[in-house]
């Protein structure tokens, strides 16, 4: 009966894929000729036709019930059973990594949306779309990222704000990987990221030449790097935007070129104040830096609140004084604060 059965044994045409073979006879969907019925209502010589599952279920059964069928042609118990998890382990393990996305895919998929979105803050200012030239103008204790833009021969021109959800450090520039401070300089954007981990993401241009010289002097050798604007509302050392808000500068930004972007990331905004006086631990060449921004931020108009703030500290009382070469100004009680989100 040995010989009899492997003759009429015939394999399923999904043999050449075993998990799905296993699968579809998990399922009930194949069946197995020459697998015959071992019951006390079975007789020798005699078939019942091909076995599905439940019919393998039934001869397991009779095995156990039944010494006397102890070593026939039934299938064995562990056999269903390895079976099974083969299948399990085959079908659910399988990848689900999909196809890298490019920045042109991006910007058909969020493109028209994000462009609708922005269009009424260039017809306010009276400006085009895509602007020739993009100013990017984080301010670390206000938690902002204003933005300005301008044809070639004109002045900028303020066009939107956006908060900035989550960034950790605290004021002073980034010195080294994994201090979790945000940099501060004038910076370019140099990549646009359509595979982000963050949704969207733009990289900026961090370590410039100016980070470089001060590390090559103090014999830093470890700057880090790849400092995002990103979405999503977490982050460590980069800007958090929000999903929607990183669709609108990624979209602008491949929009208008990465080349005529620039990007200025300053611990406060100078236009309107100094640096608080408790911003007193930091490196002896940050002057330098704050030097280098004062006379860009001068070239970009206030917006309407910071002219209020402009004019309240102007009322308010001020204490001057140097420390370490860097001149500050204690304004009000408002002290500065950048919220680590983890």
């Amino acid at each position: 009966m040995k010989n009899s059965m492997n003759s009429q044994m015939r394999f399923p045409r999904t043999a050449s894929r075993p998990w799905l073979a296993a699968l579809r006879l998990l399922c009930g969907l194949e069946r197995f000729p020459g697998l015959r019925w071992q019951s006390t209502r079975y007789e020798p010589g005699t078939a019942r036709g091909p076995l599905r599952l439940r019919d393998a279920q039934h001869v397991l059964c009779s095995q156990t019930e039944s010494p006397r069928h102890r070593g026939s042609d039934a299938l064995p118990r562990g056999v269903f059973l390895l079976v099974a998890v083969l299948a399990a382990i085959t079908v659910f393990a399988q990848p689900t990594t999909s196809a890298p996305r490019t920045i042109e895919d991006r910007l058909a998929q969020y493109g028209p949306a994000a462009r609708a979105r922005l269009k009424p803050h260039f017809e306010r200012i009276e400006q085009p779309y895509p602007p020739g030239r993009l100013v990017f103008l984080g301010i670390k204790d206000e938690r902002t990222l204003q933005l300005f833009v301008a044809t070639s021969n004109e002045p900028p021109k303020f066009l939107r704000s956006y908060p900035i959800l989550a960034a950790s450090g605290g004021l002073g520039p980034k010195l080294r990987e994994g201090d979790r401070q945000v940099p501060e300089g004038i910076y370019k954007i140099d990549l646009l990221n359509p595979n982000s981990s963050y949704h969207l993401s733009m990289r900026v241009s961090y370590p410039n030449a100016f980070d470089r010289a001060q590390a090559r002097k103090e014999g830093r050798t470890n700057l880090g790097g790849d400092i995002m604007i990103h979405g999503k509302a977490v982050s460590v050392g980069c800007l958090a935007m929000g999903d929607e808000a990183a669709e609108e500068l990624f979209v602008l930004a491949a929009d208008t070129r990465i080349t005529n972007i620039t990007v200025l990331l300053t611990p406060v905004d100078f236009r309107v104040k100094a640096l608080p006086a408790s911003a007193t631990n930091l490196p002896a060449w940050s002057g330098e830096i704050y030097e280098q921004l004062k006379p860009r931020l001068r070239e970009l108009p206030l917006p309407e609140k910071s002219r209020e703030k402009k004019s309240e500290n102007r009322n308010g009382k001020t204490n001057d004084r140097t420390t370490n070469g860097l001149r500050e100004s204690a304004i009000g009680n408002r002290q500065s604060q950048i919220i680590n989100p983890r």
